[in-house]
Formats: C-alpha cells, sequence, structure tokens
C-alpha cells in the first residue's frame, strides 16, 4: 500500500526537518496498519511494505505500480491532518483493467494509529478485502473456466462452496476440479476440494454420502503428499476426521501437527473448536474459536467463523457474546441455518 503523505500538518511544533519526517511517519503508520491486517488473510498475497515504499513520494500511475510489484490489485491512499484529527482516502484500483472497484473516506484521530488494533486500518482493509473479493466472485461468475485465472478460481470457489444456493456450490467443485488440472502439485486445491466433498456430506447434499466421505479423505491424503507440513490440508484432514470419522485422537494429531507448522493458521484454530465443542470442552471450544477469529479479521469466510464461534459461546453459557457472533455472521450471510439456531437459543437463554 503505497501511502501518499499530505503537505500539511497543523498540529506539528517541530522544526521542518522533523515535521517532514512526522509526516511520512503516519503514511507508514497507516501503512503497517492495513498491510498487517491484509497479510494474515489466508486468501490473499500482500506484497510488504518494504516493497511498497520504493513508490514513497513519487507520483506512479496504478500500471507502473502494479508492473513492478506484479499487483493484480493496488490499494494507495492519501490524508491530511488537522490538530489531533486525520482524513484518509482510500482507493483500491484493479490493476488490469485500472479501473477504482472501491474509495472512502474515513475520518479518526491521529492517536489511533498508535493502537494495536488501529481502526482506520481495520476499517480500510476489512472494506477493501470485500470490495477485492466481490471483484473476484464476480469475474468467477461471469467468465468461463478455461479463461480464469488460479487466483480467481480458487478465491470463487472457496466463496461458492460457502453459499446456499445448490447452483453455486456445484460451481464450486467444477471450478476446484479445473483448479487441480492446471495446478497438479499445489496442495491448497486438494485441500479445500476436501472440504467441498465433506460439505456436501454435512450439509445432506449428497446421493451418496459415503462415497463423498471417502473423497474427501482422499483429496485430503493427496493433499498432505503433495505437502505433509501444509497447515490448510493438516486442518482440513482433522475436521474430517472429527465431523465425519468421529476420530478426535487423530483429528487432535492433524491439528496439533497443523499449529505447529503455522501457529496462526485460523482455520486450524476454527476446526480445533468444534473438535473441543463435539467432545464436550466448551471453554476450550470457545477460546480457539475466538484465536481463530483473532488471527481472520479480513477472511472471506468471516461470516463462517463467526456462527462457529457463535455455537462455541452457546456451549459455554456466554449468551450475550453468542448473540453478538451470531449477529455479525448473519450480516455476511442470511441464509445460513445453523446461525439462526445458535441466534434463537441464545436469545431465548
Amino acid at each position: 500500500m503505497p501511502a501518499r503523505s499530505s503537505r500539511r500538518l497543523l498540529s506539528c511544533r517541530s522544526s521542518p526537518g522533523s515535521a517532514t519526517r512526522s509526516i511520512s511517519a503516519i503514511g507508514e503508520l497507516i501503512a503497517d496498519a492495513v498491510i498487517g491486517q491484509l497479510g494474515r488473510t489466508a486468501d490473499l498475497v500482500v506484497v510488504s511494505r518494504l516493497s511498497t515504499t520504493a513508490f514513497r513520494g513519487r507520483s506512479s500511475t496504478t500500471a507502473e505500480v502494479a508492473q513492478y510489484l506484479s499487483a493484480g490489485y493496488v490499494l494507495s491512499g492519501s490524508y491530511v491532518t488537522s490538530g489531533e484529527k486525520i482524513l484518509v482516502t482510500a482507493e483500491l484500483a484493479e490493476a488490469s483493467s485500472h479501473c477504482i472497484i472501491w474509495t472512502e473516506r474515513l475520518h479518526g484521530e491521529i492517536g489511533d494509529l498508535l493502537l494495536q488494533q488501529s481502526e482506520i486500518g481495520n476499517s480500510i482493509s476489512r472494506a477493501a478485502h470485500a470490495a477485492l473479493l466481490a471483484s473476484e466472485v464476480q469475474r468467477a461468475t461471469v467468465k468461463p473456466l478455461s479463461t480464469l485465472q488460479s487466483y480467481s478460481l480458487l478465491v470463487g470457489a472457496i466463496s461458492f462452496m460457502h453459499r446456499s444456493s445448490r447452483a453455486d456450490f456445484d460451481r464450486a467443485g467444477a471450478m476446484l476440479e479445473h483448479l487441480i488440472e492446471r495446478n497438479k502439485r499445489h496442495a491448497h486445491p486438494h485441500a479445500w476440494l476436501a472440504n467441498w466433498h465433506a460439505l456436501r456430506v454435512t450439509q445432506g447434499a449428497s446421493e451418496a454420502p459415503e462415497e463423498d466421505t471417502q473423497r474427501a479423505l482422499y483429496c485430503a491424503r493427496k493433499a498432505l503428499e503433495l505437502d505433509p507440513s501444509c497447515s490448510l490440508a493438516l486442518a482440513i484432514d482433522g475436521v474430517l476426521h472429527t465431523n465425519l470419522m468421529r476420530d478426535v485422537t487423530t483429528a487432535k494429531a492433524r491439528f496439533d501437527s497443523a499449529l505447529a507448522s503455522n501457529p496462526n493458521e485460523a482455520l486450524a484454530w476454527l476446526f480445533k473448536g468444534v473438535m473441543h465443542g463435539f467432545l464436550g470442552e466448551a471453554e476450550l471450544a470457545l477460546g480457539a474459536a475466538e484465536r481463530s477469529l483473532a488471527l481472520s479479521p479480513c477472511h472471506s469466510l468471516k461470516h463462517y467463523f463467526e456462527s462457529l464461534a457463535a455455537t462455541a459461546a452457546l456451549g459455554a453459557g456466554n449468551y450475550e457474546r453468542a448473540i453478538e457472533l451470531a449477529t455479525c455472521s448473519l450480516r455476511g450471510n442470511r441464509t445460513h441455518p445453523s446461525t439462526f439456531r445458535s441466534l434463537a437459543i441464545a436469545c431465548a437463554m
């Protein structure tokens, strides 16, 4: 996120040289907050701030930035300050079309940028991530599979498999199969296809549950053969053994391996919470679910995380937190029956 600084810093009482450094520091604080949030999102590859600082103080076009960084999208912005107040303008542009797909102005306090969880940074990253995903999902909807890039295929498939529409769900499976044909040696498409088959079973959409269960296990094994340390594949294999095989011993081993490989794998924490819930360990379930939420501030499946966390909160008797999580989840997906069940029970309790 190349930050373009304002020429005004009305609250600065230092020398001109120090003022210039202060202006630059504010821009870097904004960039750090946004990159820090987006960089923790599993479905994005975010260019580091050290790479983007090459554009500091330069008037570069979106095309120039995108070409230099090999980026599909460019998030940039500017700001002005007055006293302790700051106004940030951010925009997200698609590199190939040079079109701005999202822009927003945000007011806040300069001190907010010094907080570990900056509301300005969080707001920019959440909105930009949602716009980017919407753009990619739209691309996956209107273009034939053969013309879609691998990134668009994967993002579209992950989104479609968690929708209520049967047509969207079936399209997700076709997209993942096509992606595997393109990337036979990559573990992630196999892992997500395993999850797709598992969802067919758990959602009652499968006409042959035993066959889909075996397909799910096969895809997970294939992913782990390609990359034995893939935290995503280990996490998904763990939830398969929890939900489909009722083998919590193997599931626990998979989650432990996933978190040893990547302690910040949000899905491993989320699915580990499901396992604890299955075992009746309510407090552990809620703790793992909350950890997964903290690690996925901009995840494309945030509503899914919140729904499972609401169930965990319900089991732990934390009804107010269950209501809060279920309500947030329904803002992202109003067609998820289990979220409504959790909300109704929590309200009743």
